[in-house]
């Protein structure tokens, strides 16, 4: 059983139940309370009917995490912007995407989140970062996908108190 083993609603059920935890402060990643995926297996159990063991929501814990990280270092891409509303990357040019597709640190981008966004963003920030969406650290990045340098005219106005 894993995540696509969850329906939609066992999900979202699971993601918010972890908000809660979170928030209680009965699970961090580091060194997580094996009795509150006890619990919230039997709340699950409890609200779908199917049985879901610690060990499992733990495991299932861990790949959110690993989905969640995967999301935060595509936000690192100067070049791909975070759509709130759709709640997907978006580049301003598809060429972003090959570019990204040959580069074997970003690669899994386009895999993962060109099509299907990240629909649990604000559960996995609230789980794993913090409940506003993120803003990408500054960091070094190829030449393709750095921003480029805008020349900007500047038009000074003067009101008629300044001529006298």
């Amino acid at each position: 059983m894993t995540l696509s083993d969850f329906t939609t609603a066992e999900l979202e059920l699971f993601l918010h139940m972890l908000v809660d935890e979170t928030a209680a402060g009965t699970i961090k990643y580091n060194g997580a309370n094996k009795a509150a995926f006890e619990d919230i297996g039997a709340r699950l159990q409890a609200y779908t009917g199917k049985t879901f063991t610690a060990d499992f929501l733990e495991h299932e814990y861990g790949n959110l995490f690993t989905r969640f990280a995967l999301w935060k270092m595509a936000l690192e891409c100067r070049r791909v912007h975070w759509n709130q509303i759709e709640n997907k990357l978006e580049v301003k040019h598809e060429d972003v995407w090959k570019l990204l597709a040959q580069d074997p640190v970003y690669a899994f981008v386009p895999k993962c989140f060109r099509d299907s966004g990240e629909r649990y963003w604000w559960e996995l920030e609230a789980i794993f970062g913090k409940p506003d969406p993120p803003t990408p650290p500054t960091i070094e990045t190829p030449e393709y996908m750095s921003e480029e340098d805008e020349e900007v005219e500047v038009i000074v106005i003067s009101s008629s108190d300044e001529e006298n």
